[in-house]
């Protein structure tokens, strides 16, 4: 038990019937705080989990309520934000640039509202501030044309709410906190900044209850393990000699694949429980596909794999969403037949006959090769219809001929395939209206992923709700906003690769996975964490295009700045390995199979390499001897085979050697 589970309890205990806000990096991550509480014996009565922004919202609602204000979400923002950057680009004198898609309107608001939650309003903007002035005079007109659409449609964003429920506070702070004891990490306030920094301010004293954590310092100078000496990773010249009792390990690996194929084959040899498991990865872009593909290959069923995710499964991993982005995709690039031709070969599209008789995909796909149609929306019935008419023309000879029954029920099939193509083609083209309607538009891609997309299995059937509650969003902004012009197709796509689904806590049975930047929180025995290359952690940060640095600098000192970011994963880390208990495993690929190119350990891994051999200066060549033999395709041992055939190329490979 770590010391912020320590404070946690004793809070509890002694307030344990007032009400209690516990306040987490997420709601996720304050239930496994409370799972703990519980697990140590302590009922958590009158408790309620919430994020910053959630207390936020609950305090600020009644108010909003009573002025007739709704929450601006996320969705309505940029509708609003795009309709207003497509007509102020055109005329602008600063922004030269070619076409408004989705990653632009998205860097725009995340600029907006860092400004609105630094508490800057359009006409308190300096424009001197700005490395030209021309640029200060748009972005302030755009931010005050942005505030008068929110006024316009009495929506309320989170920067609007902290002013509400700082208001609310400090007039009557008994009322609207009613008693209740705010429990928070001593390391959450630390990151608060403009607004939130002010509705913090506001809060009485008597009602905030910091909760101690692990200091890297001195929080475990009573645990003599080699991992209450991990704290020190930012200090690693100050930590105290290792015990070297093995509870902390380095391994690298031949590609992130092998990295993953390591964990499960380590649990197998060491006969760990995969529930006493947490892997913590940096990289979700890389490392979820292969942690999913990995775990399913262990799996009963696809609904019972022996992992869960905290952040869940990319909606472009499941069939709905890789069906209709591939459809955007066909639309997009005037109809080839090749991406068609996927869709149907990956068995992603359904098609049923009028009795609810499916067909087979990749028969239709089978018919579609060998039609002459290239691209263009155009040519396929067109195309469909003329060799429908040749054949049916060779039919009708053949049956006048002496032409075998073989042959004549060959044609007829020939005919019939080519009916239920163009059927499914006419089918599709009504789910793809040519009119820029952005209601019909909506409604065809609602009528595919309902109709004509195949769901396999529970997360698919997530993925595809899931879109269907992005549509239905959507078709309600637009109605509420009046909005005519949008590219829907390039918002649905950023929907399909930046959504997940199918998020969950820990789990009987289960190796959790969890991003390293909010992970750690779950008390388990084992802490993976891979990915420690120097290539992702700590990663790069990208300053704003929109608003410099230097911008930053002289507008407020409440915003943030690239500079600031750079120190934030270091930072994280060692806090959460203060707070991990049990035994620390840190990996990283050494070898990239995709470039066919060395890769190198991060720092902070070097760190960790100081740390645990007690050799405060050492160096890359010190590293590497420490390291056994990368971790490859074939397991090292028999004991570490997790299936008859890895057993088989183990036996194989020590033969060879």
């Amino acid at each position: 038990m770590n010391t912020l589970i320590k404070s946690m309890l004793n809070e509890i205990s002694m307030y344990l019937l007032n009400p209690k806000w516990l306040i987490a990096p997420s709601m996720r991550v304050g239930y496994q705080w409370l799972d703990q509480v519980a697990r140590a014996g302590q009922p958590a009565l009158n408790i309620h989990v919430k994020t910053f922004k959630r207390m936020v919202l609950d305090i600020a609602s009644p108010y909003l309520i009573e002025n007739g204000q709704v929450f601006l979400q996320k969705i309505q923002a940029e509708i609003i934000l795009h309709d207003l950057l497509s007509k102020a680009l055109n005329e602008s004198k600063y922004f030269r640039l070619p076409n408004l898609d989705q990653n632009l309107v998205q860097t725009f608001l995340k600029s907006i509202n860092d400004l609105r939650q630094a508490g800057l309003k359009s006409e308190e903007l300096i424009v001197g501030g700005f490395e030209d002035k021309q640029k200060g005079v748009e972005i302030s007109q755009i931010l005050y044309e942005y505030e008068q659409a929110l006024d316009k449609n009495r929506l309320v964003d989170y920067a609007d709410v902290l002013e509400v429920a700082s208001e609310a506070i400090s007039k009557d702070p008994t009322n609207v906190l009613r008693g209740c004891k705010i429990l928070i990490p001593d390391y959450l306030p630390a990151d608060l900044h403009g607004l939130e920094l002010k509705l913090w301010n506001t809060i009485p004293e008597l009602n905030k209850h910091l909760l101690s954590i692990d200091k890297s310092a001195d929080s475990n100078a009573n645990r003599a393990t080699d991992s209450s000496l991990l704290g020190h990773i930012l200090n690693p010249d100050q930590a105290p000699e290792p015990h070297g009792d093995d509870t902390v390990r380095i391994f690298s690996s031949i590609g992130e694949v092998n990295e993953i194929r390591g964990l499960f084959r380590f649990c197998m040899e060491n006969r760990i429980p995969y529930d006493e498991v947490e892997l913590l990865y940096t990289d979700s872009v890389e490392y979820l596909p292969l942690i999913y593909e990995e775990a399913m290959q262990y799996a009963n069923t696809r609904e019972s794999i022996p992992a869960t995710f905290a952040e869940g499964i990319p909606i472009y991993f499941t069939s709905s969403g890789k069906a209709l982005i591939g459809l955007i995709e066909w639309k997009k690039s005037n109809y080839p037949r090749k991406i068609l031709l996927d869709l149907l070969h990956d068995k992603l599209i359904v098609y049923r006959r009028e009795n609810n008789e499916k067909l087979s995909p990749r028969k239709l796909a089978s018919t579609l090769r060998k039609l002459p149609i290239g691209i263009g929306r155009d040519n396929y019935l067109k195309t469909i219809d003329i060799w429908m008419g040749d054949i049916e023309e060779t039919a009708k000879n053949a049956a006048k001929g002496s032409e075998s029954p073989d042959r004549l029920a060959n044609l007829q099939n020939e005919i019939e395939s080519l009916e239920e193509l163009k059927s499914l083609i006419e089918k599709l083209f009504e789910c793809l209206p040519e009119e820029n309607d952005l209601n019909n538009k909506l409604d065809g891609y609602k009528n595919f992923l309902e109709n004509h997309v195949k769901c396999s299995g529970q997360l698919d059937e997530y993925g595809r709700t899931m879109l269907l509650k992005k549509i239905n969003e959507f078709k309600g902004a637009i109605l509420s906003l009046d909005v005519k012009r949008f590219n829907l197709d390039d918002w649905l796509a950023d929907q399909i690769q930046s959504e997940k689904v199918g998020g969950q806590g820990p789990r009987p049975g289960c190796i959790y996975a969890a991003p390293l930047s909010n992970g750690g929180h779950s008390g388990r025995k084992f802490a993976f964490i891979v990915g420690m290359d120097d290539g992702r952690f700590p990663g790069s940060a990208i300053q704003d295009p929109i608003l410099l640095d230097n911008e930053r600098n002289r507008l407020s000192p409440q915003l943030q700045t690239t500079i600031g970011d750079l120190s934030k994963p270091y930072e994280k880390l060692a806090l959460l390995l203060s707070g991990l208990r049990g035994t620390v495993i840190l990996s990283y690929p050494c070898y990239d199979l995709n470039d066919d190119s060395e890769k190198f350990p991060s720092q902070a891994l070097l760190s960790v390499f100081r740390i645990i051999s007690g050799n405060h200066q050492g160096d890359q060549s010190d590293f590497s001897k420490i390291l056994s033999s990368p971790l490859s395709f074939s397991p090292s041992t028999p004991e570490q085979s997790m299936s008859r055939s890895e057993w088989w190329i183990n036996r194989l490979s020590e033969d060879i050697i």
